[in-house]
């Protein structure tokens, strides 16, 4: 059987990948797909079935379905939306495109409000969705992992700890490998190692963050 096919955008066709919430066996809140491209979408009018759409990278669609990220902040982080106002069929839908500091955050789930598991078949739909981002270009392969979310710092942050990789607050949307920085792109912030520590190892970046 097809998938649905729920918006053209930017000239592709976007179909629906997975319902993550829904009222009364209407999606709300779902992922679409154009090509290899994923989009999150939100229904901010149930009555005229309108809709708030975003891209998503593999590893923010990663820190979604995980709770990571909050269903909020999944939209906010990113530069612009789409407003989808439905016609008659889809190819009759108004689209427009915004930065995202124009979205009226009052239409977005609440804030701190994290994705969780509930429909039945979702848990499937995630281990199949990490083994193939897992195993996605390699991604991770032979470098140390540090996980540093606990410690809450800014997304955007960037360490020099000697080619690990680093993991805070969530996998960023991309991730590039310079000079043995790991550089969250989002924001482009960096902070530097104080002198005196020299390279962490994964095993001191775990005694510093605990």
């Amino acid at each position: 059987m097809g998938k649905e096919l729920c918006f053209y955008i930017d000239g592709k066709e976007l179909y629906l990948e997975q319902v993550l919430v829904d009222y009364m066996e209407v999606p709300i809140f779902f992922l679409c797909k154009g090509g290899a491209q994923f989009y999150l979408a939100l229904c901010t009018d149930l009555d005229v079935l309108d809709y708030v759409v975003v891209k998503l990278s593999v590893p923010e669609v990663s820190d979604l379905l995980h709770g990571r990220v909050s269903m909020r902040d999944s939209m906010l982080h990113q530069e612009g939306y789409w407003e989808v106002i439905s016609g008659e069929e889809i190819s009759m839908d108004t689209v427009k495109h915004y930065p995202i500091c124009e979205l009226d955050k009052a239409l977005l789930p609440e804030e701190g409000a994290c994705f969780e598991v509930l429909a039945s078949g979702m848990e499937g739909y995630i281990k199949e969705f990490d083994a193939e981002y897992q195993n996605q270009d390699g991604y991770g392969k032979g470098i140390p992992y540090v996980d540093m979310s606990h410690l809450n710092l800014a997304v955007g942050t960037c360490f020099d700890l000697g080619e690990c990789l680093v993991v805070q607050p969530s996998v960023p949307a991309e991730i590039i490998q310079k000079e043995s920085y790991t550089v969250y792109c989002e924001k482009k912030v960096k902070l530097k190692v104080p002198e005196n520590l020299g390279k962490w190892s994964s095993n001191a970046i775990s005694n510093i963050a605990a």
